[in-house]
C-alpha cells in the first residue's frame, strides 16, 4: 500500500482515496477505475482489454466472477470442477466453478450453506471479506464507525479489517448491502493488495515543448500547459482535494 500513497500523482489535485465524507462510496465516474483495472490485469488478475469500454466497469459483478478475480489476487489456483461442493456451481459455470470451489477449499467462502449463489450480484460486504479473505486477512474487532454495519455478522468484521488498514475510508455509512460495481471491486482489489499503480506520462509526439520542469502540449486551439512543479506526495486516505498542481487552460 505504501507504494500506492508514495506514487501517486496528479496535477489535478488527489480525490478521496475510496469513500467521499458523507458514505464509503466510490466515485462513479467509469475513468475513475480504469488505472485499477490496468493494473490487475498487468499483474495477471484479470484479462486485458483493448478499451475502457471493455472492462464493463460500471456493471455490477457476481459472486462467481468476483471469486475467480480474488482467486487469481490472492494466488488460489483453480480446482477441477466437482460439482459436489455447492448444488448451484456446477460445469454450466465454465471456469468460474473451479475458481468458486478452489475459494471453498480454501476456505475463503463458507460451505455452510448448500448453495453458493454464483449469478447474484456480490454486495460491497461480501466483495470486502472475499477480497481480504484471499489474501490472508481476518476481521477485526476496532470499530470503523460506520453506522449501518449491525446485524452482518463476519461481514461488519471484515469492513473494520478493511478500513483499519486503509482499504476503505472513515465515513458514517458504509452501504454493505449495496451491489458491488466491477470498478468498485477492482479498486479495493488493488488498495488492499497494495499493487503500484503506475502512471504512464503521454508522449510528447512532436508537439510538446519542456523547459524547466514545465510541460506544454497544444492540441488544436486548446493549450495545456503545467504552472510549477507537481511533486509526489504521501495522500492520506480521507484527503480530498489536496493540491499537487495546477494546470493553464
Amino acid at each position: 500500500m505504501s507504494n500506492f500513497f508514495t506514487k501517486l500523482t496528479s496535477v489535478m489535485g488527489a480525490a478521496t482515496l475510496v469513500a467521499v465524507s458523507t458514505g464509503a462510496s466510490l466515485v462513479a465516474a467509469a475513468s475513475e477505475f480504469l488505472p485499477y483495472a490496468e493494473t490487475l490485469a498487468d499483474n495477471g488478475v484479470i484479462t486485458a482489454q483493448s478499451s475502457e469500454a471493455g472492462y464493463r466497469l460500471g456493471d455490477n459483478v457476481t459472486r462467481a466472477e468476483i471469486a475467480k478475480v480474488v482467486a487469481n489476487l490472492g494466488g488460489i489456483d483453480p480446482v477441477a470442477c466437482s460439482g459436489t461442493t455447492y448444488s448451484d456451481v456446477g460445469s454450466g459455470l465454465g471456469d468460474l466453478c473451479g475458481y468458486v470451489e478452489a475459494l471453498a477449499d480454501a476456505g475463503v467462502v463458507s460451505t455452510s450453506s448448500a448453495t453458493f449463489r454464483p449469478n447474484a450480484n456480490v454486495t460491497r460486504a461480501e466483495m470486502v471479506k472475499m477480497i481480504l479473505g484471499a489474501l490472508g486477512e481476518v476481521g477485526s474487532d476496532v470499530d470503523a464507525g460506520y453506522m449501518d454495519l449491525a446485524g452482518l455478522g463476519d461481514l461488519a468484521s471484515y469492513v473494520n479489517r478493511a478500513n483499519e488498514i486503509g482499504c476503505v475510508s472513515d465515513a458514517s455509512y458504509f452501504r454493505p448491502n449495496a451491489s458491488s460495481s466491477r470498478g468498485e471491486a477492482f479498486k479495493v482489489a488493488v488498495i488492499c493488495a497494495g499493487l503500484d499503480v503506475s502512471v504512464t506520462p503521454p508522449s510528447d509526439g512532436g508537439t510538446g515543448t519542456s523547459s524547466g520542469g514545465t510541460t506544454a502540449s497544444t492540441g488544436g486551439s486548446l493549450s495545456v500547459a503545467l504552472d510549477g512543479t507537481a511533486m509526489a506526495q504521501y495522500v492520506p486516505k480521507n484527503a480530498s482535494s489536496v493540491k499537487v498542481g495546477s494546470v493553464k487552460l
